[in-house]
């Protein structure tokens, strides 16, 4: 009687080191792929108002204290919505936007806060208008693995 013969292949101690390192270099690249793909810089932002008062809704009733940007990554760009309300009762005003207390305060130098207010507008008593504030992350970003900062709007009576 014959018996069928096995298909299983013997590999030699050469082919099976080539196969075990080849595993081992494909193994190594996907982690270092996934190291760079995750990189991600969290923060907050605390928002500050001079003169007016910031809100998270058209309508003025949730009240804008801080904004978690969320986890970002280089060359990324977020925008948030906030509504800024004139509080005065008889005075037009003009904005400003300005950051400070940048921790850690290099990312100062990599990250960029922007917003869509027209400067000049005049904001009447009692008004609110949408401002997109814009945070702008540096592709070369280094050395900043979380930040925070303050983000300062202020109301400057317009004669």
């Amino acid at each position: 009687m014959i018996k069928p013969m096995s298909t299983q292949k013997v590999y030699t101690d050469l082919e099976r080191a080539l196969m075990i390192g080849g595993l081992m270099v494909l193994v190594v690249s996907i982690v270092v792929a996934v190291l760079v793909a995750n990189l991600s810089i969290s923060n907050t932002g605390k928002i500050v108002t001079i003169g007016v008062n910031a809100y998270s809704d058209p309508a003025g009733v949730n009240p804008l204290t801080s904004i978690n940007w969320g986890s970002r990554m280089p060359g990324d760009q977020a925008t948030v919505t906030a509504y800024i309300k004139n509080t005065s009762t008889n005075l037009n005003v003009t904005l400003s936007l300005a950051t400070s207390n940048w921790v850690p305060t290099v990312a100062a130098k990599y990250l960029t806060l922007s917003w869509n207010y027209t400067s000049g507008y005049v904001l009447t008593p009692s008004k609110i208008i949408p401002v997109a504030l814009t945070l702008s992350v540096a592709q070369n970003i280094t050395g900043v693995d979380s930040f925070s900062f303050t983000i300062t709007i202020t109301a400057t009576e317009k004669t």
